[in-house]
């Protein structure tokens, strides 16, 4: 592993049914053999559990945090589902703090001894989701590390005692951390950007914060009679899904192996309640239109389509712009505008940018749960004839 053993384990139980993974039921204890950061000589207790995503209780434990989308268990089951794998939620307390890393569990494909127990690989929610419980307030980035440690290393402990191989773990770190927190735990990189716009900026504030081409955009859209309006019926479902918005769909929907409009689909049948269409009309016509999500305080943009007679217009940047008074006006406290971490000079990247000045880093680690399976995984990957690709983790699993 790529920590040391720092942690004195308990009992660990766990089921398998063949060859599909089941959130294991099992509460682990814990004792730090590090000396701890209040109380000289004292030993911390944590304790650390996996609830699977029909568990109430992961619904118990949102209910005390400030959770976002990709935290909620009806997400997890559409990302797994659509990834191939199973969702469960690692859950840790530790004097009263609790920590909540959502994940999905998948098969390795290669291994084909039947004598062999099915092996494992755990990644996080796609969207890089922030872990639960790592708030900021009054604590000290060294705390923050030592903390943060203790949770990967438990983690990645009670991986590997039910079989699995490696951990990507994706994750925004919450407002006010910086990445560096992280840096040395891990294979750890800051992998791009995102945007946020901050809701408890004043209207003048918010405004002075657009780029100046953004303020002249919305201006001219609102005098040539451009409106916004949240579609309770879904009207500009199509206008995603056509030839001239498709490709952000496909984008947005490519990663969960799916087509475009499934993904629509299933977005609003699992995030019923938290999921809104906007719009925005001339002349009685729908010519642009934007997925939005509101979860506990967090508004979250997924994706958006122009028609191609109105791109030059950039009505997009006058939904966004209502959005955000939208949000704020019902008590959110930020607007995650997303980045983009392959081509960040697109026009998509540079429509977010002009809209706020504050920046959210988008940050991965990658940990081998279990070195020796992993050399014999990636061996056994070259015997059956594939490719290892450098830059890809883990490196014997095969690439889409």
């Amino acid at each position: 592993m790529l920590f040391g053993r720092r942690w004195i384990s308990g009992t660990t139980a766990f089921r398998q049914r063949n060859d599909l993974w089941a959130a294991p039921s099992v509460t682990h204890h814990f004792r730090s053999l590090d000396k701890p950061s209040t109380h000289v000589g004292r030993r911390l207790t944590m304790t650390a559990e996996f609830y699977s995503s029909d568990d109430c209780r992961w619904y118990k434990e949102l209910k005390s945090l400030s959770y976002d989308v990709s935290h909620l268990p009806a997400f997890a089951r559409m990302m797994a589902r659509m990834l191939g794998g199973a969702p469960t939620v690692f859950v840790t307390k530790e004097q009263g703090d609790g920590a909540l890393i959502p994940l999905i569990i998948k098969r390795i494909p290669l291994v084909t001894d039947s004598l062999e127990p099915p092996q494992y690989d755990a990644r996080t929610i796609p969207g890089y989701p922030p872990i639960l419980g790592l708030e900021t307030r009054s604590a000290t980035a060294k705390s923050h590390r030592l903390r943060f440690s203790r949770i990967i290393s438990q983690l990645t402990d009670q991986l590997n005692r039910i079989d699995v191989v490696t951990l990507d773990l994706q994750f925004a770190p919450q407002h006010g951390l910086d990445a560096k927190v992280f840096s040395g735990i891990g294979e750890f990189k800051v992998d791009g950007t995102g945007v946020s716009l901050h809701l408890d900026r004043s209207e003048c504030d918010a405004w002075v914060d657009l780029r100046e081409n953004h303020r002249r955009d919305i201006s001219c859209a609102i005098a040539m009679k451009y409106f916004v309006r949240v579609s309770d019926g879904w009207d500009g479902y199509h206008l995603m899904l056509n030839s001239y918005g498709g490709s952000t769909v496909k984008a947005a929907s490519k990663a969960c192996n799916m087509g475009g409009r499934e993904y629509v689909l299933e977005l609003r049948k699992q995030l019923a309640g938290h999921l809104f269409c906007f719009v925005v009309e001339v002349a009685g016509k729908v010519v642009c239109a934007a997925l939005v999500s509101e979860v506990c305080g967090t508004v979250r943009y997924h994706f958006g389509a122009t028609h191609r007679m109105h791109g030059s217009l950039q009505p997009l940047i006058l939904l966004v712009h209502e959005v955000r008074k939208w949000a704020k006006q019902r008590g959110n406290d930020v607007f995650l505008l997303g980045g983009d971490l392959k081509e960040r000079d697109g026009i998509s990247w540079d429509m977010k940018t002009g809209f706020s000045p504050h920046r959210q880093e988008l940050c991965s680690m990658k940990i081998v749960c279990n070195p020796t399976r992993y050399e014999a995984l990636s061996q056994q990957a070259l015997r059956e004839g594939r490719p290892l690709q450098r830059d890809a983790f883990p490196l014997y699993r095969p690439t889409r």
